[in-house]
């Protein structure tokens, strides 16, 4: 019996991707990075991920006999994950420095401050001088730093036996039973000097005016003041239970030649609960309470065969055929807002196949690999500025269709006894291989 557990606390600033002509105008610089500016004489970064996942298991080995042997395991895992952004609202100015309208591509006036180097960070100081500003008017705050939350709580409950059936047959078979809660919301992080926020969408706003039940973000709660700590914007979780059954069968009796076979079988329910009443979602329980449940069936089918030329070359060949529930956070036509699952959701379907060559040459060893695999039926979710529609947008494509092919080779050249001198090389080509089925959902939108 033994119980392990670990942590690793993380936090790390991230990289602004830059456009071609951002590029030029910082002078070819590799380490431009928009995301950051200078406040009181240090650097702060507008973007920071933190990442905590302490975890728990306890497990029971029981060896039944010579020949039979149960393993059987509890985890548990809490996922404190965090993308920390700022935000900005009513008609604030945009706070990014190479947003597209303050470039010199867009406005040629914005060239020489891009080039004297003053418009290139993030002012921290004049997002704090416009919250002051705000405060002396009694007007809710501008702009804060928000943290987005994509919490996790994950149970696990596995069983597997280990048995030899005969001198050269050996069957592992089990269990897995999981139940995963995603617990997605907004917090305030920091208000930048303001004294409060209220929980609008601006987007809306623009759309439907400053009375508007649709720019409420939770209409149970209108006209609330936020401060640091407060949970705002969105607030929800995505539940997915799981569950399968499997067993595999090695087999090494016959002369050069060892195979195996395994199979899969098991289900998958996902829902979501809205815990805020959207007011561009507000009848009924399209956007609080829960959604309907989704249930899929898992199963997969996997074999492979080696053939061992002599004792320094083998031929493997390997093949799978799976059917997969989607990813829940796919699911959801606008996860946000909505409890709507996208159009035709349907279990991911995939299958392959790889060969493999293992040589020994003494001093000299590695291998050469090839595969093909086919992804049929996936779902895949986008969210995005839409410049056009003036509002964040989610893409969602169905039925899509992708093809992974590749060879991987590597080579070992053992110097000395101590000194092993390794290479790798791979190519690949990974590709949709269709045109999707595409919807696309708007947060400023009553649609669905």
């Amino acid at each position: 019996l033994s119980l392990t557990t670990w942590g690793s606390p993380t936090e790390r600033a991230q990289q602004s991707a830059v456009a071609d002509d951002v590029h030029y105008l910082v002078g070819e610089s590799l380490s431009y990075n928009s995301y950051w500016g200078s406040l009181e004489g240090k650097k702060r970064s507008a973007r920071v991920i933190t990442d905590y996942e302490p975890s728990v298991v306890l497990s029971h080995t029981w060896n039944i006999n010579h020949n039979n042997k149960l393993v059987t395991g509890f985890g548990f895992k809490y996922t404190n994950y965090k993308s920390n952004r700022l935000g900005w609202y009513y008609d604030a100015a945009d706070p990014r420095p190479d947003y597209y309208k303050y470039l010199p591509s867009y406005d040629a006036a914005n060239l020489a401050n891009w080039q004297n180097g003053t418009a290139r960070q993030i002012n921290w100081e004049k997002l704090y001088t416009a919250n002051y500003n705000a405060n002396n008017e009694s007007h809710a705050g501008y702009y804060n730093m928000e943290d987005r939350h994509n919490d996790q709580l994950y149970y696990s409950f596995n069983s597997t036996l280990n048995t030899q059936i005969e001198r050269n047959t050996h069957l592992t078979a089990g269990i897995d039973l999981s139940t995963t809660k995603g617990m997605h919301y907004k917090r305030l992080a920091d208000q930048l000097g303001a004294d409060y926020f209220l929980d609008l969408d601006k987007y809306a706003e623009q759309d439907f005016g400053l009375d508007s039940k649709e720019m409420q973000n939770d209409l149970d709660n209108i006209g609330r003041k936020l401060h640091k700590g407060d949970k705002f914007g969105y607030n929800y979780n995505l539940f997915v239970n799981n569950g399968s059954a499997w067993a595999q069968i090695n087999n090494n009796s016959i002369s050069h030649i060892s195979w195996f076979i395994a199979g899969k079988g098991g289900f998958t329910t996902m829902w979501r609960e809205g815990l805020m009443r959207n007011g561009r979602a507000s009848e009924g329980n399209a956007s609080k309470g829960q959604s309907n449940k989704k249930s899929f069936g898992n199963y997969a089918l996997k074999a492979g065969i080696t053939y061992a030329i002599n004792g320094n070359h083998q031929l493997t060949l390997n093949g799978i055929y799976e059917q997969r529930a989607p990813l829940a956070y796919n699911a959801f036509l606008n996860p946000q807002i909505r409890n709507v699952y996208i159009n035709d959701l349907k279990a991911e379907n995939i299958y392959g196949t790889d060969a493999t060559y293992r040589y020994n040459f003494g001093s000299i060893y590695g291998r050469i690999t090839g595969y093909y695999n086919v992804f049929k039926n996936q779902t895949e979710i986008e969210n995005y500025f839409d410049d056009n529609l003036g509002t964040y947008v989610f893409q969602s494509l169905s039925n899509v269709r992708k093809v992974h092919k590749g060879l991987e080779a590597s080579l070992s050249l053992r110097l000395t006894g101590q000194l092993t001198l390794t290479g790798v090389a791979a190519v690949g080509s990974y590709k949709y291989d269709n045109n999707p089925t595409t919807t696309q959902s708007n947060e400023n939108s009553t649609k669905e």
